[in-house]
């Protein structure tokens, strides 16, 4: 039998990925953040029980009615299970996504546009509500996920040996491509130290309070690379990103935020010490950067739209339709997550249960 070739395993393993996130789209929320291992279950699917049997009473009866105390309970399981069964097969298929996007570059990629193009096509054909169309709606998922793969990826190479000589391109680059050729090639790479003759740009955090050290991302368009020495934040995401304008690119120094101008390099917009991740929509028109969680900062083809005050203590399932921006973000004094929408001119922020 013939071994299958790097293109043709990719595909095989983002259809498997694809499945796993059809597989975790209905987690049920829970307000308890901790990650519950078997004999934590164990005892709270007999608390629940107990609860059903009218055995004794909580000693939480002031914040939680019963029904929703079993309601949690449950949740919290089923919540975990299915992140411990899915966990391991997610991190398994990403690191041979890894090795095989070394092994054959070109291909690799070609792999990725045919396998999304397929899967809008038979989204188109089998129409809403099909499992095809609901597929086609994990995409947006899978590259929130590859920009935090890759960020991982080069974060580790923080602390890796000062290189005698540039370093040919390796796993763990964060390159970023479009493949419309609207938004240019530039990977970026952590290293531990510049190399003797580089050029440096210096980047001071926007902040008394910015964190103490400083990092190193070495920044290659293809024709030209060079190294910015940037003060670190208060949060740990490290990535760069091409924004919509085509014009400048956002880069978060371990939570600093910078706008620099691409041909130039200089600085043009700094950005609090907070940020604590980002994201965007697949036309790729409107870029956002997520400041602790809490509120959205967004940038488009003309440059900076909006910033919002903090929406709530916790944001997810960020996504677009022609008007807004939309998602859901954790309400503390009432302990649940509620819907929002922020207009994508005016940023004005709108919250309801029932936003669709």
């Amino acid at each position: 039998m013939n071994e299958k070739t790097p293109a043709e395993r990719v595909k095989e393993l983002l259809n498997e990925i694809i499945e796993l996130y059809l597989e975790t789209e209905g987690i049920p929320d829970s307000p308890i953040s901790t990650m519950t291992n078997g004999k934590d279950r164990r005892i709270l699917r007999r608390a629940a029980d107990r609860l059903r049997n009218g055995e004794p009473q909580r000693t939480d009866k002031n914040m939680w009615s019963k029904p929703q105390l079993i309601r949690l309970y449950e949740n919290t399981v089923k919540r975990d299970e299915i992140l411990e069964r899915t966990h391991g097969r997610f991190g398994t298929a990403w690191q041979e996504i890894g090795r095989l996007v070394h092994e054959d570059p070109p291909g690799t990629e070609k792999a990725f546009d045919e396998f999304f193009t397929d899967l809008e096509l038979q989204a188109k054909l089998d129409g809403p509500g099909s499992r095809a169309e609901a597929r086609f709606r994990q995409r947006e998922k899978f590259e929130r996920f590859i920009i935090a793969l890759n960020t991982e990826m080069t974060t580790s190479k923080r602390r890796q040996k000062r290189p005698e000589k540039k370093p040919e391109k390796k796993p763990g680059r964060l390159q970023v491509f479009d493949p419309s050729g609207r938004i240019p090639i530039i990977s970026a790479e952590i290293v531990d130290t510049p190399l003797p003759g580089e050029t440096v740009v210096r980047f001071p955090a926007d902040g008394k309070h910015s964190g103490p050290d400083q990092i190193f991302l070495r920044f290659d368009t293809g024709s030209e690379s060079w190294v910015g020495d940037f003060e670190c934040g208060l949060h740990y995401l490290s990535s760069a990103f091409p924004l919509p304008d085509r014009k400048h690119l956002f880069v978060s120094a371990c939570g600093a935020g910078y706008m620099i101008d691409i041909k130039t390099r200089a600085l043009v917009y700094r950005t609090g010490i907070d940020i604590s991740g980002t994201h965007r929509n697949i036309p790729m028109t409107i870029f956002l950067a997520i400041h602790n969680g809490e509120s959205l900062e967004a940038f488009g083809a003309n440059g900076r739209l909006w910033k919002t005050k903090p929406i709530g203590s916790g944001i997810r399932n960020i996504g677009y339709n022609t008007e807004a921006v939309y998602g859901e973000a954790f309400q503390k004094p009432e302990r649940q997550w509620m819907r929002f929408a922020v207009n994508k001119v005016t940023g004005e922020v709108t919250r309801s249960l029932y936003l669709p």
